[in-house]
């Protein structure tokens, strides 16, 4: 990531990449990020297993989404679970962008996991066809 020059590096400069829903890979700042549907983007990289790892990967099926969702671990399996269940949760995604940022010597990037985007979806109200009772 080039950090424009006079930038002053205290302040948060952090950028999101991910590929959208026409498959084409976008880098924007994280403000401009408000309105991208990360839960019809794709995965920024793949979930991989193999037989005798001692963690468990796979994909969950959710009910919220129509969809699979990929984990890499019994926890985050769990989350997705409980995601799936939660009624204020209206979309769920996996690892859906790259977090850049700089620590003043070199770039940092890291993906989300699907744990850590809950608190994304809680913000959105559900639909009011999702809200009514039988």
């Amino acid at each position: 990531m080039a950090v424009p020059v006079g930038t002053d590096l205290a302040e948060s400069h952090v950028e999101l990449s991910y590929v959208d829903a026409v498959r084409e890979s976008r880098r924007r700042l994280l403000l401009d990020c408000a309105t991208v549907r990360f839960e019809d983007v794709a995965a920024v990289r793949p979930f991989r297993w193999s037989r005798g790892e001692r963690h468990l990967s796979g994909w969950y099926w959710a009910a919220t989404t129509g969809r699979h969702v990929g984990f890499e671990s019994w926890l985050e399996r769990d989350r997705l679970l409980l995601m799936d269940f939660d009624p204020g949760v209206v979309g769920i995604a996996s690892q859906p962008f790259w977090l850049h940022s700089h620590d003043g010597e070199r770039e940092r990037r890291h993906a989300l996991s699907c744990s850590s985007i809950n608190v994304y979806f809680r913000s959105r109200p559900r639909p009011a066809r999702f809200t009514t009772e039988p």
